[in-house]
């Protein structure tokens, strides 16, 4: 039996992580409930549990499965690299637990002292310090009043000292469970920590005697990072840990996170203004200077430390920062508003078909769909808050003079995200733009998430912008090419001009770097100004 054949078969004795998502998802409705959110139906809750919510889109099904793959994949190359060391029985033995304890996947707070000693001293198994080691352990290990993990540490013990074949396939068991059971217990501890978060906000982001909440640390806190900064510092203005109600980080901040916010309400003692102003730069850097050397190194790295000290931005090193906001996911189950469609009508040609679309009558937005989708109103809400988020960070102040904007399927779109047309002043979007979960994991633009849900419209927008200025230069717009061909020829001289002054326009986007070797400058500006515009948001 290969190694990963052994875990698995380990593995399959007993599927925690499937186990723990079916049992956990009632545990995130309670905590939800118990958050705020009491009055929501519990289908309702689920579905909204069900939802991802951290930077990596994964939801709890994805993140179990993820789990489990991570479980076996890990005990697999702990093995394997015991294996190529070409140790003995006793050798694997120690490795397996290593591998699993000892300062490696659980931290060392998880393995008590005495088995963390053993663990460290049985490199040398024939010395008296090991072996003293090994009585202590047997002793506390006797004092135990858990069974199952009693008889896990004597199986350690067994493991270590004999170097027993049979123990080899038993210390490959407790291996696989521990990592599973750990891993999946970090899953469980910090979903419920977001439910109940999601079930606050629900509760309080929209009540009007609700002005801020307050970061709360929890007891079992275990060290110097940035939620510390978040509950000490004064970053608004309003008082130590104290955030506006629409700029409260997302929570938890990182697995095993069990920080909690208060409300705080109108006439409150505990704020010194209830006007928040941003404050964040300056007064993240004051908490930072009162801390002691081994505490900024702890939050901000060696290197970071330095940096900041010499002026840069403690929000660019600080570890665990984002500038992602909290927002319920209860939001998602909502009643969106259902779309009300007219006729199915010619949109003119796009990759050399006809394009049918209907029009969305009820937005105030030129929506159209594509003949290709049946969308949800969901999808449409979102191309409409795409749309306005958009046009105020690029400054369009008149939404009429808008381009058609067609949302096509992902078929049609093949590997683009968005299309302008100069000549036809028409706007075709992919729908993948407009899906949550994708966005999360798009890696062609760098940023937040915001940003990445972002960047197609603006980018699509910036194009619109400069049809419209040419149009106001030299007339109207009637072979697309020759359009592209003068606006390249324009941009050709600003692009060099960027690089001139260091800027390196490959670090904005692979598409941007693309764009320059194939001439298409006005691509790269485009890209350019998308990453300006988004920077920091």
């Amino acid at each position: 039996m290969t190694p990963l054949e052994a875990v698995r078969s380990a593995y399959k004795k007993h599927p925690v992580m499937e186990v723990m998502r079916d049992e956990l998802v009632d545990e995130l409705v309670a905590e939800a409930q118990s958050g705020g959110a009491a009055d929501v139906e519990k289908k309702k809750l689920k579905a909204a549990m069900a939802k991802a919510w951290a930077e990596d889109g994964l939801t709890l099904s994805e993140r179990t499965t993820h789990g489990r793959r991570w479980v076996v994949e890990q005990s697999t190359k702990t093995i394997e690299a015991a294996i190529k060391k070409g140790g003995s029985v006793m050798t694997l033995a120690k490795e397996l637990f290593d591998g699993y304890g000892h300062d490696h996947v659980i931290p060392k707070q998880e393995i008590p002292e005495f088995m963390g000693k053993l663990v460290a001293l049985s490199k040398d198994y024939q010395g008296n310090a090991f072996k003293r080691a090994l009585r202590d352990a047997q002793r506390n290990i006797d004092k135990l009043s858990t069974q199952g993990l009693k008889a896990a540490y004597n199986g350690i013990i067994d493991a270590i000292s004999k170097g027993n074949e049979e123990m080899v396939d038993k210390a490959i068991y407790v291996a696989t469970q521990e990592k599973a059971r750990y891993f999946a217990e970090r899953i469980a501890r910090t979903e419920k920590a977001r439910a109940y978060m999601d079930g606050i906000m629900y509760k309080y982001a929209n009540d009007p005697d609700c002005i801020a909440f307050k970061w709360k640390l929890s007891s079992r806190h275990p060290c110097d990072d940035i939620c510390d900064l978040y509950a000490r510092a004064d970053l608004w203005g309003m008082g130590e840990g104290i955030f506006p109600k629409d700029k409260l980080p997302k929570l938890p901040v990182h697995p095993n996170c069990m920080c909690r916010v208060v409300p705080i309400f109108h006439g409150s003692t505990r704020v010194t203004s209830e006007t928040p102003k941003d404050k964040t730069l300056a007064g993240g850097l004051a908490y930072i200077m009162i801390l002691t050397e081994m505490q900024r190194h702890s939050l901000l790295g060696v290197n970071g430390a330095k940096e900041v000290q010499n002026g840069a931005s403690w929000k660019q090193y600080a570890r665990g920062y984002s500038d992602e906001v909290m927002e319920s996911r209860l939001e998602v189950v909502q009643e969106y508003k259902t779309p009300e469609y007219g006729r199915m009508e010619y949109a003119g040609l796009y990759n050399g078909k006809m394009l049918m679309a209907r029009p969305v009558l009820n937005s105030q937005y030129n929506i159209f769909v594509s003949e290709k989708l049946v969308p949800k109103p969901k999808m449409i809400h979102e191309m409409e808050r795409q749309l306005s988020e958009s046009t105020k960070i690029i400054g369009v102040k008149d939404i009429e003079d808008l381009p058609k904007i067609i949302i096509e399927s992902a078929n049609q779109m093949g590997n683009r995200l968005g299309s302008f047309s100069a000549a036809a002043n028409r706007l075709i979007i992919n729908e993948l733009v407009l899906d949550s979960q994708w966005a999360a994991r798009y890696s062609g633009m760098q940023g937040s998430l915001k940003a990445k849900k972002l960047a197609t419209i603006i980018h699509e927008l910036f194009h619109w912008k400069d049809a419209r200025w040419y149009i106001r230069k030299y007339g109207t717009i009637l072979d697309n090419e020759k359009y592209i061909e003068k606006l390249c020829e324009l941009y050709r001289g600003k692009v060099a001009d960027l690089i001139k002054s260091g800027y390196n326009i490959d670090e904005i986007s692979m598409y941007a770097a693309q764009m320059r070797t194939l001439g298409r400058y006005d691509e790269v500006m485009t890209e350019y100004r998308t990453h300006e515009v988004l920077k920091g948001r």
